[in-house]
């Protein structure tokens, strides 16, 4: 059963050929390689050459080589070079502990191009299995959590909510129509910087919409833009208001620092700490006139030049 006959010359079997289950092996534990290679797409030559290369168990049964199937299988969760044809992934246990290129691209959503780029200016170590490059899952991760720029399709659908909730520094220069400087200025601001709740997204901070709210409700210092545009054109009905005709009711910061010898940051300075009213229209801060003299009057009272009046501060 096991030779063949060629011109009256006996040759040895192939050990490679398939044959027949036999009753040593009741429960599959082994299959011949002629099905291994069929499993992964091989040709004869590619399937004698990966037994020898010993990489998984390999036995003689009843004088034909066979495989153990779990040692058989459990090279090939280790591996990412071969393929069943039925479809199943290769290399589910190395990718249990690392990445490819091409996953942190998909990860990340950019290019595979970048992806190795990425891995080479942030000196990520790698790995190599099946002459391709990895990433440990661990370091990648630590590396993550460390930046910034770069967001998972997860985390930036995550963040999809916050990015809803809140606003950029330049969007609430806008509702107040005022400049980032001053935007800055107010959210370090001793006076209002606790009012605010802070975000990170993506390397830059954003501001709480509720936060942001609530800071416009505790002053009356600034308002949204569009809150000062409906106002005006209700006044102008009403014709006479404080921001059509804020000469009437309100000092500029020029007028309010001339009419008490003081320098516009000086003035400023005051207005932040509450001693009187400033607000900001179509663009420009001015002083409330009845608080700005009412204060004046308290300081020269209390002891003129040596409270500051009659010179630069």
């Amino acid at each position: 059963m096991g030779r063949t006959q060629n011109n009256n010359i006996d040759l040895p079997a192939d050990p490679l050929g398939e044959v027949e289950p036999v009753e040593n092996n009741p429960c599959g534990e082994w299959m011949t390689v002629t099905e291994m290679g069929k499993l992964l797409g091989l040709q004869r030559t590619e399937r004698y050459w990966l037994v020898h290369k010993n990489v998984f168990e390999t036995k003689m049964i009843l004088g034909k080589m066979r495989v153990n199937v779990a040692s058989f299988e459990d090279w090939y969760s280790r591996q990412i070079r071969y393929h069943k044809i039925t479809g199943e992934e290769p290399g589910r246990k190395v990718k249990e502990v690392s990445y490819s290129a091409q996953d942190i691209s998909e990860l990340l959503g950019i290019s595979e191009d970048r992806a190795y780029a990425l891995i080479k200016e942030n000196h990520l170590a790698t790995e190599t299995v099946n002459y391709r490059m990895r990433v440990p899952k661990d370091l990648f991760d630590q590396w993550y959590c460390n930046q910034t720029r770069y967001l998972t399709k997860e985390d930036q659908e995550k963040n999809a909510e916050f990015f809803e909730s809140s606003i950029s520094m330049p969007q609430m220069a806008e509702l107040l129509g005022i400049n980032r400087h001053t935007v800055y200025s107010i959210l370090n601001s001793q006076r209002y910087s606790g009012l605010f709740e802070i975000i990170e997204l993506a390397g830059k901070k954003r501001i709480m919409k509720s936060s942001f709210h609530a800071f416009l409700e505790s002053q009356d210092r600034y308002h949204l833009a569009e809150s000062t545009s409906h106002q005006q054109k209700k006044s102008s009905e009403q014709s006479t208001t404080e921001q059509d005709t804020p000469a009437s009711a309100y000092l500029s910061l020029a007028e309010a620092a001339a009419l008490a010898g003081i320098s516009r940051q000086f003035v400023t300075k005051n207005a932040e700490r509450g001693c009187f009213e400033m607000k900001i229209i179509s663009g420009r801060n001015w002083i409330c006139r009845q608080e700005f003299l009412e204060w004046l009057g308290k300081r020269k009272t209390k002891g003129g030049e040596t409270h500051g009046f009659g010179a630069k501060a």
